[in-house]
């Protein structure tokens, strides 16, 4: 699963960040089904078939052994929100690097 910047052009010309599964890549050009619903791209919605560049790629996400590695921008963005912070460490591993990854 990798997590990817969409263009948005309201409420301000902006990117709105998405996780995306099912992964085919094609050259440069990644398709796959969305997992979430957007908030600001009314044309699209979860499950939907989305190509986007590998550029536009800016976390991933494994699970391995019943834990999550990677989450990169979810590891950041739960600081500071302890419920959340506490429900995502049931599931997050304490590394985000699999083991013998690096």
């Amino acid at each position: 699963m990798v997590k990817v910047g969409f263009p948005i052009t309201k409420p301000v010309k902006s990117v709105e960040y998405m996780w995306v599964n099912h992964l085919k890549l094609d050259g440069d050009t990644v398709t796959g089904k969305l997992d979430q619903d957007p908030d600001f791209r009314p044309d699209l919605k979860y499950g939907r078939t989305v190509s986007f560049m590998e550029s536009q790629i800016i976390d991933w996400a494994i699970r391995y052994k019943g834990r999550q590695y990677g989450h990169f921008t979810t590891r950041v963005l739960i600081k500071g929100h302890p419920k959340d912070e506490a429900e995502m460490k049931k599931i997050l591993s304490d590394d985000p690097y699999p083991p013998g990854f690096k």
